[in-house]
């Protein structure tokens, strides 16, 4: 298990009062003697988690370089032992730090927590349904929706009976949590078990530990322990009805730190489908940048050092659906979350429409234009813009043939079938929410692959859907297929990004 770094600033040692795990590695500086120089004699390169039981102003400029947001705790001590809540520094630093307060009479349980929540690996598995084995006796009656989901509608009796099982499990470390996720609905008087056993490691038939879940509304918790194995899991059912199961998500558990990074979030809708965000402060001034996931197969967020490092809040916004995405399209309660995860950074920071920039890659480029035209932001970068859906499903037939078959899923997902009528009927769908956009105070940057295998009309279809319009629409054209030059496309969509931080913000540093 990994060693986890806590700095500690204030004036008693708490490491003196208090029980501290084996594997932390607690380095306390007395407050006002916080100093480069001091870390550096400690030897101390990375924090995962610092706490403040007393402050001064002169321990904020390398606290603020230091401390990573989500990672910042004070104890009530902060405020009893002085009168910090009139110094603006330091209140605007809890605040770009999302610092949360703790308890004299909770901080034992919470060291004693901070190795199950913070540490920099984090694995996850995103299982999709090609990998279910469904039961001998369901075989003949279950439906597979493509890679959206297995139905099956059947009376599965009064008592629990096995109906599935994932053919492969989840890696379990020594003494890391893990959180299980599915996507499954059911109709009717069904109920469902999860069952998770834990096998030791390189044992097929020697469990170590099991875990049961019924009908799970909640992430399911697999408590980690001094055994490494792999955790195998599978399905039950009793009643009558249908059972619908879709993906499941497999993950390193934070236990309420965050999803994937300290921080992260994972909003859910009634059909149990997520959008992840992450929301960092930084140092609270306009922008609000926003960046969009491309399709990933692996779960989590893309772009974070690249927002960072222009030194501007940001938020991620990531869809760990299907194999890679869904372009963060779903029901009205989906959508309404995307939107709402927006709008509560910009209440956070008290910015309006005109302090947001809203990018996104290939998928990501639709959620940017997408919920772009809601939040009607200041400009959006798009890379290798994909805004025909339907259009990208029929190119997997003759343009991009097994190039990118998810489309088809996405496409059976929102249309309920795979035709050359419901690709149309999604174009038209998305185009009739487009072109009642305003855009007017929005400028569009867009760079697009001339030979684009996937959406090779979605520039030319803006420029068209928009002339007449007094909007500000402008790309680049690269040569190439959709997953050509990448590293042009970046480039120029960095660029534009350091223009308009420079010219509207007075943001960037050469």
């Amino acid at each position: 298990m990994e060693e986890v770094t806590v700095l500690q600033v204030g004036m008693k040692n708490l490491s003196k009062v208090y029980i501290i795990p084996r594997n932390v590695r607690w380095v306390y500086i007395q407050s006002g003697q916080l100093t480069k120089e001091k870390l550096k004699s400690l030897e101390v390169k990375k924090i995962q988690c610092t706490i403040v039981d007393f402050i001064t102003p002169r321990d904020l400029s390398l606290l603020i370089e230091k401390v990573e947001a989500w990672t910042l705790f004070f104890t009530e001590n902060v405020f009893l032992l002085s009168d910090i809540q009139k110094n603006v520094a330091v209140m605007d630093f809890f605040k770009s730090k999302m610092a949360y307060p703790l308890q004299n009479n909770e901080l034992q349980s919470f060291i004693t927590s901070i190795p199950r929540r913070f540490f920099d690996r984090v694995d996850s598995l995103r299982i999709e349904t090609k990998h279910i084995e469904v039961a001998k006796k369901y075989q003949n009656i279950a439906v597979w929706r493509g890679n959206n989901a297995i139905e099956i509608v059947d009376n599965f009796g009064e008592k629990y009976t096995p109906v599935m099982f994932w053919r492969f499990g989840m890696p379990a470390q020594e003494y890391r949590d893990l959180s299980f996720w599915a996507e499954y609905i059911t109709e009717g008087s069904v109920e469902v078990k999860f069952i998770f056993r834990k096998f030791r490691l390189g044992s097929t038939d020697e469990v170590t530990q099991t875990v049961e879940a019924t009908n799970p509304k909640e992430p399911m918790l697999f408590r980690g322990d001094e055994r490494g194995g792999t955790v195998n899991i599978s399905l039950q059912a009793k009643g009558s009805g249908t059972l619908r199961m879709g993906v499941l998500h497999a993950r390193t558990c934070r236990n309420g730190s965050g999803e994937f990074f300290a921080g992260g979030v994972s909003t859910k809708d009634a059909f149990k489908e997520e959008v992840l965000s992450y929301f960092n402060p930084m140092d609270l001034k306009p922008p609000l940048n926003i960046y969009f996931s491309g399709y990933r197969m692996a779960e989590g967020f893309e772009g974070y050092m690249m927002l960072k490092n222009m030194g501007c809040p940001f938020l991620l916004i990531s869809d760990p659906r299907l194999e890679g995405g869904a372009f963060y399209l779903g029901s009205k309660e989906y959508e309404e979350n995307v939107e709402k995860v927006i709008r509560d950074a910009m209440e956070y920071l008290h910015f309006d429409g005109s302090q947001v920039l809203m990018s996104g890659i290939s998928m990501g480029s639709f959620g940017a234009v997408y919920y772009g035209r809601k939040i009607e932001p200041k400009a959006i970068f798009l890379g290798k813009p994909l805004l025909n859906i339907g259009t990208i499903a029929m190119n997997e037939q003759t343009v991009r043939p097994e190039g990118f078959p998810t489309s088809l899923d996405l496409l059976y997902k929102l249309e309920g079938e795979v035709s050359i009528s419901a690709a149309k009927r999604l174009n038209q769908k998305i185009w009739k929410e487009l072109d009642v956009a305003d855009f007017s105070q929005t400028e569009i940057a867009a760079v697009y692959m001339q030979q684009d295998d996937y959406d090779a009309m979605a520039y030319p279809d803006m420029l068209r859907h928009w002339t007449g319009k007094n909007f500000r629409v402008y790309g680049k054209g690269i040569i190439g297929r959709h997953n050509d030059n990448t590293n042009a496309v970046v480039t120029w969509f960095v660029t534009q990004y350091q223009r308009i931080l420079k010219e509207e913000f007075q943001r960037w540093k050469e």
